[in-house]
């Protein structure tokens, strides 16, 4: 009959439908698993208690085996990490967290591992109960080995492998902390080696780096583990002794390091007798802040120095403390000289790696007082934020670089731009942007004419607070660029977190490029430029050979005494004029 037809119809148009839906959904998951196939990361579906139900083929290639399912992701996870992957676990499973991120190692067999940056996420019945989670694995090991040897340099001196500036700071904090918790006393002892200028002017270079490890080495395995040796530059160290029971106990260990390095050094076929000076400082009775102690353990040194040499002197002790007088009169000076334009706006140039044309050029800050003659910024910089002036001075050199822009686009140097530096005290001033884009509109320039410098340490000393106010600069217009980069602890997901458009190398990078491990580093870093999609500067470029290293490495930007000195206003408009060269090697070095 016709509704019998009908009937046979529908039901051979619905299992055509039916069946074309079993086809397309064969088909949407052979292509899902052939796209699992070809991913590098691995996808793993775990029940509630992390059992592996599911595993990629990228998991197989991470873990080097086939038989993971039915195992449990702990399994695979190395010891001292499990802790953290089950907390992360237990959040999810309390509903706290949806999705969670770690990075953890895995064991992939019995001599090896793997870092791994691992996502999870989980998903919940209606009832809100967690049925099951999913994670995405990727292996980061060759990214982080790089981000630790380029950590380690950062840290690190290359000829002793003795702790830095950067790391001795860092643990002086450590240490003044545990010293205010303890009522105990923390010890800072500035080192020189006597007559080392002779020893490595007589014998050479090469036995004079040999005396320096040796020395370090010798002082090094005098000291507790707790205890920090810095190479400070030269021929020049720093002691940080922590958790000392009192003054005296710090004199009897000082007085011991004297006699364990006077024991011969054999170097270059010679036997020679080693003598240091030494200048101590002691928390708390001779300061209570890191700069004040390290002035008065420096100062004592070349008290220790005038005495004859070979000699340890406490700051304590000095009868004669007027030896701060010059620190004082810059103090006392600073806040006038502010006042009065006497620290000048000086501009360096900034030169493009592919065209050998200056783009622009970095505002620096230069202090010449008529009875000291030229002050340092390393010194009167960190007193203008100790003394909280950074903000009028830092507002001074801004207006004359925005001032010396604006006349050199009226002279026809349209493409240039200017980058300057802003200190920790001005990021976190609440309308800065808003205060930096009237400026600019007053005289006459764009925001995106402008590079704003921020170091690495700062971007990092209050990572969400500072790149809310960076992300409030860049929407205002500016260009900005992370500052001495590979002197702090960024990792790559930090770096990826913080708006920028530029990653300036750090100078101490750019020294060791001649070194067997010093150029692989640089050509990491400008890699990681470039995988964050910023242009990468090289800062302290002091030849045509390396100028040209760095071209080939893939540097967009060059900045250096090669190129030319910072200058005051009127010279640099004259070094412009007169180098404009179109090849980077070509370009001779500023006298």
């Amino acid at each position: 009959t016709r509704a019998r037809s009908d009937e046979i119809s529908a039901l051979a148009g619905a299992f055509e439908a039916f069946a074309a839906t079993v086809e397309r959904r064969e088909t949407e998951q052979k292509i899902y698993m052939e796209t699992l196939a070809m991913l590098d990361e691995a996808v793993l579906d775990l029940d509630f208690d992390g059992r592996i139900l599911h595993a990629s083929p990228g998991w197989a290639r991470l873990c080097r085996r086939n038989d993971s399912v039915g195992m449990t992701l702990a399994n695979f996870v190395h010891e001292d990490d499990l802790d953290a992957l089950l907390g992360q676990c237990e959040l999810l499973r309390a509903a706290r967290k949806n999705q969670t991120s770690m990075r953890l190692r895995l064991n992939v067999d019995a001599n090896g591992e793997e870092w791994v940056e691992a996502r999870f996420i989980g998903y919940r019945d209606a009832g809100g109960t967690l049925v099951a989670i999913r994670g995405v694995i990727r292996d980061i090991t060759q990214s982080y080995q790089h981000e630790r040897q380029i950590t380690h340099m950062a840290l690190h001196d290359a000829l002793t492998g003795l702790p830095n500036r950067v790391l001795l700071e860092d643990r002086f904090r450590v240490a003044l902390q545990l010293a205010q918790r303890s009522g105990h006393c923390a010890a800072v002892c500035f080192i020189d080696i006597d007559n080392f200028k002779t020893i490595n002017d007589s014998l050479g270079h090469k036995a004079g780096d040999a005396l320096l490890v040796a020395f370090a080495e010798t002082l090094r395995n005098a000291l507790r583990a707790g205890d920090t040796l810095a190479r400070w530059g030269g021929d020049e160290f720093v002691l940080l002794l922590p958790d000392m029971a009192s003054l005296d106990t710090v004199r009897e260990v000082t007085n011991k390091l004297g006699h364990i390095v006077q024991a011969p050094q054999h170097i270059a076929g010679n036997d020679i007798r080693v003598t240091f000076s030494m200048g101590v400082s002691v928390f708390p009775d001779d300061g209570d802040d890191m700069s004040l102690l390290f002035s008065h353990a420096d100062r004592a040194m070349f008290h220790a120095k005038a005495q004859g040499r070979n000699q340890v002197c406490f700051f304590t002790d000095m009868h004669d403390k007027g030896q701060g007088r010059r620190e004082l009169y810059i103090q006392s000076q600073l806040a006038s000289a502010i006042n009065q334009g006497q620290i000048e706006a000086w501009f360096q140039p900034l030169v493009s790696a592919h065209t050998g044309r200056c783009v622009g050029a970095e505002v620096l800050a230069r202090w010449h007082d008529d009875d000291l003659g030229w002050i340092s910024p390393t010194i009167f910089i960190p007193m203008a934020e100790n003394l909280g002036l950074i903000r009028e001075l830092g507002h001074q050199i801004w207006q004359a670089g925005l001032a010396a822009l604006r006349d050199w686009r009226a002279d026809g140097h349209a493409d240039l731009h200017i980058a300057i530096n802003i200190s920790k005290r001005q990021l976190f001033i609440a309308s800065l942007a808003e205060q930096m884009l009237e400026d600019v509109t007053q005289f006459g320039l764009r925001a995106s004419d402008i590079m704003l410098e921020v170091t690495e340490s700062v971007a990092l000393s209050d990572v969400e607070h500072a790149s809310a106010r960076l992300e409030e600069l860049r929407r205002a217009g500016f260009a900005l660029a992370i500052d001495d980069f590979g002197t702090g602890y960024s990792s790559l997901s930090q770096l990826h977190d913080i708006p920028a458009d530029e990653l300036k190398i750090d100078i101490s990078f750019i020294r060791r490029l001649h070194e067997p491990k010093g150029l692989p580093m640089v050509q990491s870093i400008i890699q990681i430029a470039r995988t964050l999609g910023l242009q990468s500067v090289a800062e302290g470029v002091e030849d045509a050979a390396t100028a040209e290293i760095l071209r080939h490495l893939g540097v967009d930007v060059l900045q250096g005494h090669h190129f030319g000195k910072p200058m005051p206003r009127a010279e640099f408009i004259a070094w412009l004029s007169a180098e404009q060269p179109t090849n980077v090697s070509h370009m001779h070095r500023q006298r």
